[in-house]
């Protein structure tokens, strides 16, 4: 596959998070190892508990290094929304898969981290959106990065629903224009 040469030769770094009640998977970092990234930072979140300890400020603190290493930076749910955070501090490149972002319209119990962070630096940004995700609506995400001046690019994955599947993981993998160098 020639468009992911350029990648493999860098042997690029990213920093994946994901949502509430996930884990790490095999089969994602299979597909990311798949699509020419060396190192792949994609620990396990506890978010209640991160939440119980200091409503998530350390996570994040333990995070920006991760942030801060990595080329890319990609979240799912409640991950994007914790990628999406260090992004805009870091002004990474950001890949959000059904972000939770506007936190004040959400049906989790963590809300918003005690993190202040000032402007918005993001590099490029990516959301991809799936068809039936009756969880998350993404005419309310729209709307908080509409609100937030946020420039983005997104698609909706047909058939998919909140939980992203292996198989949809990677065929985001493969369309991901940051991912690709489109």
């Amino acid at each position: 596959m020639k468009y992911l040469e350029p990648y493999r030769k860098a042997g690029r770094t990213i920093a994946v998070y994901h949502g509430l009640g996930g884990s790490p998977t095999q089969e994602k970092i299979n597909a990311l190892r798949k699509a020419g990234f060396k190192n792949i930072i994609f620990n396990h979140i506890d978010y209640d508990y991160e939440w119980k300890l200091d409503r998530c400020r350390s996570l994040f603190t333990r995070e920006v290094g991760n942030a801060r290493r990595a080329d890319v930076i990609l979240g799912t749910s409640l991950g994007g929304y914790l990628a999406f955070l260090l992004a805009k501090l870091t002004g990474k490149d950001l890949i959000m898969i059904n972000p939770s972002l506007d936190r004040n319209r959400t049906q989790l119990n963590i809300r918003h981290f005690d993190v202040n962070i000032i402007g918005n630096h993001f590099g490029k940004v990516e959301i991809f959106f799936g068809e039936k995700d009756e969880l998350i609506p993404r005419n309310v995400q729209k709307g908080f990065l509409y609100d937030n001046r946020i420039k983005y690019t997104s698609w909706i994955v047909k058939g998919m629903e909140h939980r992203t599947s292996p198989r949809e993981f990677e065929q985001i993998v493969q369309y991901s224009k940051i991912i690709n160098g489109d």
